[in-house]
């Protein structure tokens, strides 16, 4: 008996195996290959539900075979395809004034406080031109990157978030009433009037000579 599969006079295709018989051959394609022996042709597993591959995965054909591919979002551990954290790898999209939450196969991105934005894109809120800071109505407020700052007016004493009304009037020194004028506290300042006898703007104050507009009798 001559073996054509060893001499190598056999018509099997490149995909197939060679069977010697007595007397003769025959031709069978390999696993992963349909045809006569003489003709193989790749089978595609995927298109024929042929596969079996683990949860979270593609079935993706190769020549006489196929391979799983994880999704994106999940890397093979094990035989599995697994959740990757994307925020912990530093692999996700997220600003960096974003906060990132990883979800299931993928990741959300969101604003931190005082940004606006979709997360992948995040701008600064002006929280004093938007009226949405926590300022005292007696407080200046400005405008940082990501936050703002609270500053009492003048007159006015406090954190900023809450501010007092200053007394000038009772804290001595505070004010520039003349020595002759009464200090008046008025909300977030005071006032200076002069006393009788003395005129003035209340912090100049002048003696006011009566007898030059007296009333007394010519012989008093």
């Amino acid at each position: 008996d001559i073996n054509e599969c060893d001499s190598g006079v056999d018509v099997c295709h490149e995909d197939a195996m060679c069977l010697n018989t007595f007397g003769s051959f025959s031709c069978s394609c390999k696993a992963g290959y349909r045809g006569d022996g003489q003709s193989c042709t790749d089978i595609d597993e995927c298109a024929i539900n042929s596969f079996f591959c683990p949860k979270n995965s593609d079935c993706v054909n190769t020549v006489g075979s196929y391979e799983c591919a994880c999704l994106g979002g999940y890397e093979k551990k094990n035989g599995k395809c697994v959740d990757l954290n994307e925020c912990t790898l530093g692999s996700h999209e997220c600003n960096a004034n974003a906060n990132c939450d990883n979800t299931d196969g993928s990741h959300t991105c969101t604003c931190k406080a005082g940004y606006t934005g979709d997360g992948f894109t995040c701008l600064d809120t002006n929280e004093c031109e938007a009226l949405t800071h926590e300022c005292s109505a007696d407080a200046s407020c400005e405008n940082s990157i990501g936050s703002y700052s609270c500053s009492c007016e003048r007159g006015f004493e406090g954190n900023g978030f809450m501010c007092a009304d200053v007394n000038e009037c009772s804290t001595g020194g505070a004010n520039n009433c003349a020595a002759n004028a009464e200090c008046i506290n008025v909300h977030g300042s005071f006032e200076c009037e002069c006393q009788d006898g003395f005129s003035g703007d209340g912090v100049t104050c002048e003696d006011v000579n009566e007898c030059d507009n007296n009333t007394c009798d010519e012989n008093a």
